[in-house]
């Protein structure tokens, strides 16, 4: 049976949220959340006949606004996951799904200037990225097991044409300056020597035509970006000509350079490959026929939506699986990750056995003492000595923490040590020992102190009068460095991380330090 799949995006014809809606659609059973543009974006950008476009979700709720999820589905639909797409998608939204007992999954894309996407990423069971560089990133600072996902074409609106191309070059998308200036450049350089059809602030069938009416489909990235054009411009059926900085971000890994479509390194390179193509139709047509094969193979929405089930569809069946039982599963085994991976047991409080935690899709679940060893226990896969012994983990339980032998910081550090990259940390800890260690009980206050310690609190909750439980996860690199080194490392000119743009965000990323 397809899964019920509950979606949190805008409803934007003008973006890769319309196509992921309608992809998850043709698989899935879908329930949309989400706001619609509003009259002002229109207005701006003088797009008010294009209002007819806009396809509404089920619920046309802003995000932000959202504070109990479940309330908000049709009596009879329960999620076995709930999809959150940028933009619209804010920490607050990811508290509203808490009440859904399914994995979540956040979707990221352009986190080269939408930095707010580390902090909010940071919540979700499944991170996927559109730009591959920034999976390390997202990793990093404490997202769970990232993984890379290009944006695509879809088939029903990026299609072939029957009329012949009226110009050498078309270019269809912003050429605004400065945040597209060396796109604009180039541009205008083309317009000297070839026949150049450049539009902007147009969508839908009126797209598609543009592209088309080039024998060339021209492409510059904001920023080395694997961006949307990419794949819209060969569904076309044109020869792709696009900038070689998107390499980075897996171009040739996914396309074949002179077969599929053809990359320039500067302007000189440009202007040489543009005439050349257009001077050689048989070769250039033979490159745009291939290219086109290879996105509607390969890389159309729908194959992003089968990549995405594929990841998460064991986790959803697990706890769909827990959900529809008799039984009711501990509130501990509820806070572990859909994905936990090898799981310890820091202290070894035996709240969990082995079989609990493999039947949750633990990988395998090991005890690790505090001091010496102490016997093997059954409850366990293995028992070992902390003192260098343990492998790594990708979740670590500490319970019931003995703060009379080692304090808590000390402990919550092991657990640092302990665990691998992105990795979960469940604390369940007496009020009584956060006291008496001068910790703050406030979850706010608890994880302003957590940070300290490199863990992100992503879930707190009173389990009982007396103690607390905290999910939090591991961070490696504080997202404020990675905005540093980022700002150092993209040059201004080329990219929308201009000098205004990391002016706005100093405050926010102050925050997270």
């Amino acid at each position: 049976m397809p899964l019920n799949v509950c979606v949190l995006t805008e409803a934007s014809p003008f973006s890769w949220t319309h196509h992921y809606v309608n992809a998850f659609r043709q698989r899935c059973n879908v329930f949309a959340i989400g706001p619609v543009p509003p009259d002002a974006f229109y207005t701006m950008l003088h797009l008010e006949h294009l209002k007819s476009l806009v396809q509404p979700h089920d619920i046309t709720e802003r995000l932000r606004n959202i504070t109990d999820l479940k309330s908000l589905l049709p009596t009879g639909f329960v999620p076995d996951l709930v999809v959150c797409v940028m933009p619209c998608v804010s920490q607050d939204t990811f508290y509203a799904t808490t009440s859904l007992d399914c994995p979540s999954v956040f979707i990221s894309i352009d986190i080269w200037q939408d930095f707010a996407d580390y902090e909010t990423a940071v919540n979700y069971d499944f991170v996927f990225v559109a730009q591959r560089e920034f999976v390390p990133y997202l990793r990093a600072t404490g997202s769970l097991h990232p993984e890379w996902l290009p944006l695509a074409c879809a088939p029903e609106v990026h299609h072939s044409l029957s009329t012949p191309p009226t110009h050498d070059i078309a270019y269809v998308g912003s050429s605004i300056s400065p945040v597209h200036s060396e796109r604009l450049r180039l541009l205008l350089r083309l317009e000297k020597q070839f026949k150049v059809n450049r539009q902007s602030h147009v969508y839908g069938e009126e797209y598609c035509r543009g592209l088309a009416s080039g024998k060339i489909i021209f492409n510059y990235s904001a920023s080395g970006d694997l961006n949307m054009r990419i794949f819209e411009a060969m569904a076309v059926g044109r020869m792709l000509l696009t900038d070689r900085r998107a390499v980075r971000n897996g171009l040739l890994d996914l396309f074949e350079e002179g077969k599929e479509l053809v990359t320039y390194t500067n302007e000189d390179d440009l202007l040489e490959k543009a005439a050349y193509y257009l001077a050689h139709d048989e070769e250039r047509e033979r490159i745009a026929a291939a290219g086109r094969a290879a996105v509607l193979q390969h890389h159309t929405y729908a194959h992003r939506i089968d990549r995405i089930l594929e990841v998460v569809g064991p986790a959803c069946a697990r706890q769909k699986a827990f959900r529809e039982s008799t039984a009711t599963p501990s509130p501990l085994l509820q806070l572990l990750p859909a994905n936990p991976g090898r799981v310890a047991d820091l202290g070894m409080s035996g709240l969990l056995s082995k079989y609990a935690v493999k039947k949750w899709g633990g990988e395998n679940f090991f005890g690790v003492s505090l001091d010496e060893c102490t016997p093997r226990s059954m409850r366990y896969d293995q028992v070992v000595c902390w003192l260098g012994e343990a492998q790594s983990a990708d979740t670590v339980l500490l319970c019931d923490c003995d703060t009379t032998v080692h304090s808590l910081s000390t402990q919550i550090s092991a657990s640092w040590k302990l665990l691998d990259v992105c990795g979960t940390l469940i604390l369940l800890v007496l009020r009584e020992a956060l006291e008496k260690a001068d910790i703050p009980t406030d979850f706010e206050e608890l994880n302003t102190w957590m940070l300290k310690l490199d863990f992100y609190l992503i879930y707190g909750n009173v389990l009982r009068e007396d103690m607390l439980v905290l999910r939090a996860r591991k961070r490696t690199r504080r997202i404020y460095d990675v905005y540093t080194e980022l700002k150092q490392s993209y040059p201004l000119e080329h990219t929308m991380m201009n000098p205004r743009f990391f002016e706005s965000l100093s405050e926010e990323m102050q925050r997270l330090l």
